[in-house]
């Protein structure tokens, strides 16, 4: 075997997709086509499907593979970097800025939550993030079902003075880390970051790692702030039929 493509099967929106996944070709077998071979295949296996779209993740830096792919009629649909925080000695204990407070997040937040989740996670692309936007919904029946299964999924608001400016979510996962979810806008998005995922970090009680996803390009520095590193940002290319 010289190369190897996945394509994985995905249910979303009550349609059926594919994500091309695990690209690889043997180094000595480099620079002869294959992964374009590859990659056609599986386009024309997904049209035989009768599927909606095909989609892939190539890293921001793949120059190489970024090019193949738009010549292969890939169009770019958006950029996400994955921020990861491994090291809980470095909480930021500073005092909070004037007018701004943490609290519990409450009903009346989650109009506004949700605008921001569906700004920040759209449906598009939601399907691949594990990120399901009901599930933090303050409904009773959301909140029985996590006590049912033993969720643990933990929510926090900053508020400016009376006005919310953003709502985060942390929510344990059986993968390698727990997720994050950041609500809020891009007026709000840094001091959000800088007031929130403090206070977060202060309270769980966690022993690994905390990844969030977000926009690639946004906030950058407020997420270095809060000694999140940048993981990898990769760019979602789609097919669609």
């Amino acid at each position: 075997m010289v190369g190897n493509l996945s394509l994985i099967p995905y249910h979303n929106n009550n349609q059926w997709l594919y994500l091309i996944a695990n690209v690889a070709v043997h180094p000595e077998y480099r620079r002869q086509g294959i992964a374009k071979k590859l990659t056609t295949s599986a386009i024309k296996h997904v049209r035989q499907q009768g599927v909606a779209a095909v989609w892939l993740q190539v890293r921001a830096d793949n120059d190489i593979a970024i090019q193949l792919y738009k010549s292969l009629g890939f169009i770019e649909r958006a950029r996400r970097t994955n921020w990861q925080y491994e090291n809980k000695s470095k909480i930021n204990s500073s005092t909070l800025p004037e007018n701004i407070s943490i609290v519990p997040r409450v009903r009346s937040h989650w109009f506004l939550q949700k605008q921001w989740l569906n700004a920040t996670y759209p449906p598009e692309i939601a399907w691949y993030l594990s990120f399901s936007q009901h599930r933090l919904s303050p409904s009773i029946l959301h909140k029985i079902s996590q006590t049912m299964m033993g969720s643990k999924i933990r929510h926090w608001s900053a508020c400016l003075s009376d006005q919310l400016v953003g709502v985060l979510t942390w929510q344990p996962t059986n993968y390698y880390a727990d997720n994050l979810w950041l609500a809020t806008s891009e007026k709000w998005q840094d001091i959000s970051i800088k007031t929130l995922i403090p206070q977060a970090i202060k309270e769980l009680d966690f022993n690994r790692p905390l990844v969030i996803n977000f926009p690639a390009g946004r906030a950058e520095s407020s997420f270095q702030e809060a000694h999140f590193t940048n993981h990898n940002t990769l760019i979602w290319m789609r097919i669609q039929f």
